[in-house]
């Protein structure tokens, strides 16, 4: 079977997608938690309002950061993690619609983590 590389620009998109990721994963913990409100009430408009953006970002976030990690060298990892951060999004998505806090909170650390392994795999792994 043949083996895919990226061009040079790719390798540097990749790597940079990558620092940009792990950058932008922090985004939620400094403005959703405390802007959440009363964890036993409903979510405030900012809470709602920052997860609703960072979940589009989340998407597009993962299908770029996925995509280039298929590109490494990690075998059964380069299907598993992208999966677990799809997977991840779908309870966040959930989570925000029905205004459950502890799920879009959880959903969001593996989420993070997801990123967070798929992003150090594309700097330390990119051909």
């Amino acid at each position: 079977m043949e083996s895919l590389t990226l061009t040079p620009a790719l390798r540097n998109l990749a790597k940079w997608c990558a620092v940009l990721s792990m950058i932008v994963i922090i985004y939620p913990w400094v403005f959703l938690i405390p802007h959440s409100g009363d964890p036993s009430g409903i979510m405030t408009y900012e809470a709602l309002l920052t997860t609703h953006t960072h979940l589009g970002a989340n998407t597009m976030l993962l299908f770029m950061v996925g995509f280039l990690f298929t590109f490494t060298t990690y075998g059964g990892a380069k299907k598993l993690w992208p999966t677990i951060g799809a997977i991840s999004l779908l309870f966040m998505s959930l989570g925000t619609f029905l205004g459950v806090l502890v799920l879009i909170i959880v959903a969001t650390i593996i989420f993070s983590v997801c990123i967070l392994v798929m992003g150090v795999g594309i700097l330390l792994k990119t051909p």
